[in-house]
């Protein structure tokens, strides 16, 4: 498993559901209320904009890996 794989765990610790739209926008930093809602509530403030560069579809992937491996439920 790769570092971002473990990271993306870490940040559903808090075990809600959760849209990945949102961790996406959170990680490209756009700054919507929701969002930054989000980013404050669950602690995600300090990877705002983190991953500018991240595509939908780089973490559908990692998403989908992640299931495979029962590591999250979509």
């Amino acid at each position: 498993m790769k570092y971002f794989d473990n990271f993306i765990l870490t940040l559903f610790s808090h075990r809600y559901k959760m849209r990945g739209s949102t961790l996406l926008h959170l990680f490209n930093g756009k700054r919507t209320a929701s969002v930054l809602l989000y980013g404050y509530f669950y602690n995600g403030l300090p990877f705002f904009g983190l991953f500018p560069e991240l595509t939908a579809s780089k973490l559908a992937k990692t998403f989908q890996k992640l299931t495979e491996l029962k590591y999250l439920t979509l």
